[in-house]
């Protein structure tokens, strides 16, 4: 069985703030494209809402150890610094962790 595991994170994007918060995580995953091997997958999709635009963020890692690797680094750090500090988000966001079970992929 694959080591892989999986995060699936929703983000109510600050009203008004979703255009800015799509482009500070579009310049993330440029940077986890050319430096982290191990991540494997990042998909970002949105989701229109009564209370806003819901982001919705799917990450998927080599191993734990490349999902903690990644979450150390300091391009994650600073990520979330920038974000909190322009208040791109209106609260925290809802993020599972899961382990790899099987999958269609094409």
């Amino acid at each position: 069985m694959s080591k892989e595991v999986a995060i699936f994170a929703i983000v109510q994007a600050a009203r008004g703030k979703a255009d800015r918060f799509k482009e500070a995580t579009k310049k993330a995953m440029d940077w986890i494209e050319e430096n982290e091997p191990d991540t494997l997958q990042f998909e970002m999709y949105e989701e229109e809402s009564p209370e806003g635009i819901k982001i919705c963020l799917f990450e998927r890692y080599a191993s734990q150890e490349a999902m903690e690797q990644h979450q150390s680094s300091d391009s994650y750090k600073k990520f979330f610094e920038t974000v909190m500090a322009v208040e791109l988000v209106a609260g925290p966001p809802q993020i599972t962790t899961c382990k790899y079970v099987s999958a269609i992929r094409r």
